[in-house]
């Protein structure tokens, strides 16, 4: 309701200072005539029943804002359950096991429906074949009620952009020499939103987009899909402590305008592959690179994912460089489908930074002040004549948690009828996992539960494969 009301007065003001100026004025006199009109009305009539007329009206739109600010919190509340269904209900009635990785990691279970394409290794070869003129097409019938699959994200903030599309995939084999072949495309975040993101909106009846195109116990194959399936890129961003490379986890907190992950924990880097404008640049204009994905999406979120500057994270990486050693270490993990959103794929990674949390709470609190500072003077120098647009974020400022790694575990999962806990290789398909919360402990010691995203429990799954590779323990 707030953004709603910002953006109708921006559009008021934005046209003219002119403009801007004749609707300051005229609300100005409208408000003074209301009063002295009200003020009048009083004294000719004794004022009794006017004052109970005024202060009735009064709760009354006092009540009315209450129950609209309760409808609008309801709407926010539920609209993520709506559109995709992170029931393991709903998933154990179509995938059934299929799908479904239960690992141990932090003395806890942690269970995620997911299809691991590969799981990278360092030496390993991977082959980029990119076909930008091959733009995803919106079936007919999704076109048609594309209406209806919009108001699935009413309570979203929406944006559209040209992304990067899975078209095919082919895994690492002994055939091919240990070479994971992509081959991508290119479509759209509006034909995200109307496919992968609103995969269970009942767009007629029980009908949604899963039973029409996700209808059978396994996935469909990435060259016969027939959702948008752009690449998404999540990466755990760890602080040291001491010799430990990992010893805190960087974890946004998203707010409740994310079409996804509402008022929920994120991985530190949660984004979707991008392109500078609707193109790559020229030296990736035909083709996409390993490369270009850790440049282009990893270094060039990191700074307004974890809210810090980018000039800090460059000058680190300079002195670093300087002695031959390096600030941030990047490793790719792999590849991966989300079931829940009907097969999206996400390269995941991790990103060790040397920085202990003091270092990184230090700049972060410098960032923020003087990103306000500035926010603050770019009011004044607009506030005659127009107000500024609502800010597109969809993280947190303040709520970037630092989690101490190893206290990093996930709720016990209770059976619903009994409320006892049970171990996740018993659970049947009436559990609800997605009710699970996240729980760690922060740099100051204090404790969190909180709920989470589900590609976030993939990266954990990624990333503890990974440790064990390291240790030789897989």
């Amino acid at each position: 309701m707030e953004e709603t009301i910002l953006r109708f007065r921006y559009n008021i003001y934005r046209e003219s200072k002119l403009k801007a100026r004749l609707c300051q004025i005229g609300i100005c006199i409208g408000v003074i005539a209301v009063i002295f009109a009200t003020a009048w009305w009083i004294i000719k009539t004794d004022g009794v029943d006017v004052i109970n007329n005024v202060i009735a009206s009064f709760v009354g739109v006092a009540a009315l804002f209450v129950v609209a600010q309760l409808v609008v919190w309801i709407l926010h509340h539920n609209e993520d359950k709506n559109k995709v269904s992170y029931r393991n209900q709903d998933m154990w009635a179509q995938y059934g096991k299929r799908y479904r990785e239960i690992f141990a990691m932090n003395n806890s279970q942690f269970v995620v429906y997911c299809e691991p394409l590969f799981y990278a290794k360092d030496a390993q070869k991977i082959v980029v074949k990119d076909d930008p003129k091959n733009f995803f097409q919106l079936d007919p019938y999704i076109k048609m009620h594309c209406t209806t699959l919009l108001e699935a994200h009413a309570m979203s903030n929406k944006l559209d952009s040209v992304t990067v599309r899975l078209t095919d995939f082919e895994a690492p084999t002994e055939a091919n020499g240990q070479v994971a072949t992509i081959y991508s495309g290119r479509s759209s975040y509006l034909a995200h939103l109307l496919t992968n993101r609103a995969l269970d909106y009942f767009i007629e009846g029980d009908l949604s987009v899963r039973k029409l195109y996700e209808n059978d116990k396994t996935l469909r194959p990435l060259h016969r899909a027939m959702l948008s399936n752009h690449f998404g890129v999540n990466a755990l961003v760890f602080l040291k402590k001491g010799e430990d490379k990992d010893g805190y986890l960087l974890l946004p907190h998203r707010k409740d305008n994310a079409t996804v992950a509402k008022n929920s924990l994120t991985a530190s880097i949660a984004t979707r592959l991008e392109m500078p404008g609707d193109t790559f640049p020229k030296e990736y204009e035909d083709h996409m690179t390993r490369a270009y994905i850790e440049e282009g999406c990893i270094r060039d979120n990191i700074a307004k994912s974890i809210w810090v500057s980018q000039a800090w994270l460059d000058k680190k990486e300079k002195e670093y460089a300087a002695k031959n050693e390096r600030f941030m270490d990047i490793h790719f993990l792999g590849l991966s489908r989300d079931i829940y959103e009907g097969g999206k794929p996400t390269l995941f990674y991790v990103v060790y930074l040397d920085a202990t949390h003091k270092e990184y709470e230090t700049e972060r609190a410098e960032f923020i002040r003087t990103k306000k500072e500035k926010n603050q003077k770019k009011r004044k120098e607009v506030s005659y004549y127009r107000l500024l647009e609502p800010t597109h974020s969809i993280d947190e400022v303040e709520k970037v948690h630092i989690a101490e790694w190893s206290s990093v575990n996930m709720q016990a999962i209770k059976d619903c009828k009994t409320g006892m806990p049970i171990e996740p290789e018993k659970t049947i398909h009436d559990i609800r996992l997605d009710k699970a919360l996240l729980t760690f402990t922060d740099e100051q010691e204090k404790c969190y539960k909180a709920p989470f995203e589900q590609n976030l429990i993939s990266n954990f799954l990624f990333y503890r494969n990974s440790r064990l590779e390291e240790k030789g323990e897989k």
